[in-house]
């Protein structure tokens, strides 16, 4: 048991000796980093919580992304298209040169169904099956981003651009509900 004890501890202490910091939930399946740690931490922490493409709640969400603390994401499309079939995105986000780079780790999609009229959202899939699709080989890609968050004098609302579309802060608490 000592000595089991010993070779943890000489582990730990070698990863923690390392000049490479890595916060292991961090990680992904090939040790690659997905988080830029240089990144000053308070300023990624300005991005944390839920950014919504409409400064006010309609009847539904809008498309929305949730920005964790832990450099993971999840992206929500919007609930007042009825015949999309993608639902949602989701996996890590990182600020870089380039912009935001995001890795696609997994998706909810419709399987199935057909497309239909419906009174309120003009199209909707009726009969599909919900499904969550792992992604086996990731898809990374690096949108435009604007680091300064502005405040909309209108509503009194931060807001940042992502991909040139105005995403409003609706909450700091990226956990809340989509629904």
């Amino acid at each position: 048991m000592i000595k089991v004890f010993i070779s943890l501890l000489s582990i730990l202490t070698l990863t923690a000796c390392s000049n490479e910091v890595i916060n292991h939930n961090q990680v992904n399946n090939t040790n690659q980093v997905i988080i830029d740690l240089s990144e000053d931490k308070k300023k990624l922490d300005d991005y944390v919580g839920v950014w919504h493409e409409s400064p006010v709640m309609a009847a539904g969400w809008s498309n929305n992304y949730h920005f964790y603390d832990d450099g993971t994401y999840k992206f929500y499309y919007s609930q007042m298209v009825g015949d999309k079939r993608t639902i949602d995105e989701s996996g890590t986000w990182a600020l870089n040169d380039e912009g935001l780079k995001i890795t696609i780790y997994e998706k909810t999609i419709v399987e199935g169904g057909k497309i239909v009229d419906d009174v309120i959202l003009g199209k909707t899939i009726e009969g599909g099956t919900i499904k969550t699709i792992r992604n086996s080989h990731a898809e990374t890609i690096t949108l435009s981003f604007s680091r300064d968050i502005k405040i909309d004098p209108e509503n009194n609302r931060e807001f940042i651009e992502i991909n040139g579309v105005k995403y409003w802060k609706f909450s700091d608490d990226p956990s809340e509900p989509n629904n």
